[in-house]
């Protein structure tokens, strides 16, 4: 299935690395190409085209795919722990049950994707966007969401137990029932988003902005809450809070 991609010495790339050959194939053109259930731990695919390509059950443990474009891959129940996938485009990929735990995705676009009950512990998001994402039951434990973008992400029930979001922009997202016990929010912007029963438990939200949010039922004892602040939300107890501070509206002042 070669693609006319030669190497120096006449080697077509992409075919080699289709059969097996070679575990490097840096800037291939490998669109809709089929590795399910392929062993490909450790190879190198930086760079490399993949849109749409299938990779359902496949082993890239390790893999290297900075800046690969994997738009529309299916990456369904693969194992991605410890890929660098640093700025690589993953927007409306299947991610479903995928295990990226400690994988490297800073500033990978993961916009549209589908990361349903996905592993995501430890894994390192720092200005990653996952804007309209589908990522309910999701596990994001000690994940590094720095500077990221959750505009109208879905992550209801979701585990964010001891992430870093700080500085991230969360806007009309739905984190109904997640875990947010011990993470930290600080400077978050959080507009428009629903966060009925989350657990908030122990969580840094120093600095951080609610506007149009939804605490009700929310578990915020033991919150760090220094100069946060709060605008035409709901609060825990089911109290609308105009304007002024999150102290002030738990009653903490």
């Amino acid at each position: 299935m070669g693609t006319g991609n030669l190497s120096a010495d006449g080697i077509d790339r992409e075919a080699d690395f289709i059969a097996g050959r070679t575990l490097e194939c840096v800037k291939c053109e490998l669109a809709n190409a089929n590795f399910k259930r392929l062993k490909l731990i450790g190879v190198d695919l930086s760079g490399a085209n993949l849109r749409g390509a299938n990779f359902h059950r496949a082993n890239l443990s390790g893999a290297n795919l900075t800046g690969a474009n994997l738009r529309d891959a299916n990456l369904n129940l693969v194992d991605l722990r410890k890929a660098n996938l640093r700025g690589a485009d993953l927007s409306q990929a299947l991610l479903y049950k995928a295990d990226l735990s400690g994988a490297d995705l800073t500033g990978a676009n993961l916009t549209d994707a589908r990361l349903q009950k996905s592993r995501l512990s430890r894994a390192n998001l720092t200005s990653a966007i996952l804007n309209r994402a589908i990522a309910y039951e999701a596990r994001l434990a000690g994940a590094n969401l720095t500077r990221a973008s959750l505009v109208e992400i879905n992550l209801t029930r979701g585990n964010l137990r001891g992430a870093d979001l700080t500085g991230a922009k969360i806007s009309n997202a739905r984190l109904v029932r997640a875990n947010l016990g011990r993470a930290k929010l600080v400077d978050a912007q959080i507009r428009g988003s629903d966060f009925y029963f989350a657990d908030l438990s122990r969580a840094d939200l120093s600095g951080s902005r609610f506007s149009g949010v939804r605490l009700e039922g929310a578990g915020l004892s033991d919150t760090k809450i220094d100069r946060a602040t709060v605008d035409r939300s709901i609060m825990p107890s089911g109290k609308y809070v105009k304007t002024g501070t999150l102290a002030k509206a738990l009653n903490r002042e």
